[in-house]
């Protein structure tokens, strides 16, 4: 692992990410007809395209995890009990947590309404759905839509942690884990364009989580090189990623493929050359680092999952005290952004880090 490459902007960019994931992407269970607030030119895409944040957290994924374990696992310092044990340990008690805070809030707004919130959207939830939630499978072929629905992402990225693992282990030792990478993306890539969906594997978790391991070895080849072909490299990167991002804004996503696949250009050209610059480019880096995006970064895991508890509870409120609210103002979009962030600051506080910490103690007792 090469110590000097400061990773500190990729943080940033993860709250960002997360901030706009619990801002637009399921507001739209407010307001079905989609008439949003604040919608314009300049925020076109955050409300009909943010849900693709979440391929960006599959590529940060796994960048972190090139960076922090793939010498760890080749040098073979941690075994893989201990591996996926560190990474359950890191999300699966506010998982679990933010499913009962859902299961509480909708059983409530089933005793005043007579059905579930967002039902139309968000359909399976079943006392067998809750127990596949609960073992971490919603995101696989078992589960439908179902309770804290944005918690699909852990089911998969738990599965890209295993795969990984068993990439790095095997192929390690023969320096070939990159080769492995590639092949696991390649996969991705066959699942996306032919539609044939295991129940385990995710074409966006494969493509997604190998794409950022790859990216992660360019950014440590990048930072080998002189300071001259570091800046050409970056520059490159940057005109690539603006080029497809000016395109994708001016023609639409269609100029490159079609809605269910233009994913591809996401995960493999547009998201790793952000993370690329997040390392590279100095300004860019230096802007994510601002304490503001970084403090976003530490709650990110709580925003994301913390965001559809927070809507039932709002609407639930909204019927209780018949405040009859209008979702398509912007006063009311407002508060739920600030009744988001309070809440995503206090669980992260009181709830994340407590039962991290203490399901960690457990683990060494």
């Amino acid at each position: 692992m090469n110590q000097t490459m400061d990773t500190k902007g990729i943080d940033g960019l993860r709250g960002i990410a997360a901030l706009g994931i619990a801002i637009f992407t399921h507001y739209f269970l407010f307001v079905p007809e989609r008439t949003y607030p604040f919608y314009n030119r300049l925020t076109y895409w955050f409300w009909n395209y943010a849900s693709y944040f979440v391929d960006l957290f599959f590529v940060i994924s796994g960048f972190i995890m090139v960076f922090v374990y793939r010498n760890k696992i080749k040098n073979a310092q941690i075994g893989f009990t201990d591996f996926v044990k560190k990474r359950l340990i890191r999300f699966y008690p506010l998982m679990v947590f933010a499913l009962f805070c859902v299961l509480f809030l909708q059983l409530i707004h089933l005793k005043m309404t007579g059905v579930f919130f967002a039902y139309k959207d968000i359909y399976d939830n079943s006392v067998l759905s809750f127990l596949l939630n609960l073992l971490c499978l919603q995101g696989t072929a078992l589960v439908a839509s179902s309770f804290n629905a944005p918690s699909w992402y852990l089911s998969i990225v738990l599965v890209m942690y295993v795969l990984f693992y068993i990439a790095t282990y095997t192929a390690g030792r023969r320096n070939m884990e990159n080769v492995s990478y590639m092949g696991l993306l390649l996969l991705g890539i066959v699942i996306a364009v032919k539609g044939r969906e295991t129940i385990f594997l995710n074409c966006r978790g494969l493509i997604g989580f190998f794409a950022g391991c790859l990216t992660c070895t360019f950014c440590e080849w990048i930072n080998r090189q002189e300071k001259r072909k570091q800046q050409a490299v970056t520059g490159i990167v940057f005109a690539v990623f603006a080029g497809v991002a000016a395109t994708g804004i001016m023609f639409g996503h269609k100029v490159f493929a079609p809605d269910p696949q233009v994913v591809l250009i996401y995960e493999m050209v547009l998201w790793p050359s952000l993370v690329v610059l997040a390392v590279n480019m100095k300004l860019l880096r230096m802007a994510l680092k601002n304490p503001l995006f970084l403090f976003l970064g530490k709650i990110s895991f709580s925003m994301y999952l913390i965001h559809f508890p927070v809507m039932v509870l709002l609407e639930n409120l909204n019927l209780w005290f018949s405040w009859n609210l209008d979702y398509t103002s912007k006063k009311v979009c407002l508060l739920y952004v600030a009744v988001m962030m309070v809440l995503s600051v206090l669980c992260y506080y009181f709830a994340e880090r407590k039962l991290t910490k203490r399901l960690a103690g457990a683990g060494h007792a």
